[in-house]
């Protein structure tokens, strides 16, 4: 049925000299939505990659302050003993089995992000083509990209992609197009859709490896507040702040200048206070990788629209990314 309703539309463009316009736009618009997507996908690799530097920072913090506050002095290089100086304990730290997995992450985010970079100049190679009509072009930057989200693939454990349909693709375009630059948008279209297939099922496989590490993070995260809490650091915007809410939800009002004073005289209520509010922060969910998988999704979904001569949906597209930008600005927050 899909062979039959392809050779009609393809009969259809024959006859009405219209098709090298339709494909020439549509391949314009597949070309901009993924580079957007390429780009946003790319923040998120920036986003995971700086919390990985926090996560290693706060995993060495609350450490050394554990063992430094059992310390009678801390040096600085001066060696004398290797828990209580800095420089000493932070060699040790690069060596430890968390910095390590939180290394080998680093890695996996930085062959991510190379395999962004070229998949999206694979997208505006096939604009090029589209608007510019430039043989060559668009095969010269398949390859890298291939080459690259094979890499993302085996760092996270996945492997390389399969080989990339050929001839066979040709012999579609050939059914379908009733130019050689129809032939070639055709052709690098289902290219960069299978090399974006890949992508994706590399970015399940990174979800996959990242829940562990999350879930380790997370206590992290909470011995972290700990550590804070008892070297006497915790803001007291904080606990007011909680009290406040606290009040208000029961239909009380508290004036700052009456809550600043008791919580620096009342011990308990800080305490409480205090206890409010590490209670309810929640930890950094990883709703960015599930969100990231939706967007290469409905990106391959307009690539087969676009083989088959349906209109594209790139709304649909925009919206996913859009949800990702979302869950990157509440992270920062």
């Amino acid at each position: 049925m899909r062979t039959v309703v392809t050779l009609a539309f393809a009969g259809c463009c024959l006859s009405m000299g219209g098709c090298t316009h339709v494909a020439r736009e549509a391949a314009t618009n597949l070309s901009h939505a993924g580079m957007q997507a390429s780009s946003t996908l790319s923040a998120d690799v920036d986003a995971r990659a700086s919390r990985l530097r926090a996560d290693r920072a706060a995993q060495d913090f609350v450490a050394a302050y554990a063992v430094m506050s059992r310390c009678p002095a801390v040096t600085y290089g001066m060696s004398a003993d290797a828990n209580c100086d800095a420089v000493s304990l932070a060699q040790a730290r690069a060596s430890n089995a968390v910095n390590r997995e939180i290394s080998k992450f680093a890695e996996v985010m930085a062959a991510r992000s190379r395999a962004l970079q070229a998949l999206g100049a694979a997208y505006a190679a096939l604009g090029d083509e589209a608007a510019y009509d430039a043989p060559g072009e668009l095969d010269k930057a398949i390859g890298p990209a291939l080459d690259a989200v094979n890499a993302f693939g085996t760092a996270v454990g996945l492997g390389p992609a399969p080989a990339l349909a050929g001839e066979g693709v040709k012999l579609v375009g050939h059914a379908l197009a009733a130019s050689a630059q129809q032939r070639r948008l055709l052709r690098g279209s289902r290219q960069i859709a299978l090399i974006t297939g890949h992508m994706r099922l590399a970015l399940v496989k990174e979800r996959g490896l990242f829940g562990a590490l999350d879930a380790l993070l997370a206590d992290l995260d909470h011995e972290t507040r700990q550590t804070i809490l008892k070297a006497g650091l915790l803001d007291e915007a904080g606990p007011a702040a909680t009290v406040k809410a606290i009040a208000l939800g029961t239909g009380l009002t508290i004036s700052d200048a009456q809550l600043s004073a008791k919580l620096g005289s009342d011990q308990a209520l800080r305490g409480a206070a205090e206890v409010a509010m590490l209670d309810t922060l929640t930890p950094v969910s990883s709703g960015d990788l599930d969100a990231g998988i939706a967007l290469l999704a409905d990106l391959e979904a307009q690539h087969a629209k676009f083989e088959h001569g349906s209109p594209l949906d790139l709304q649909q597209v925009s919206g996913d990314a859009q949800a990702l930008k979302g869950l990157l600005a509440a992270a920062k927050q």
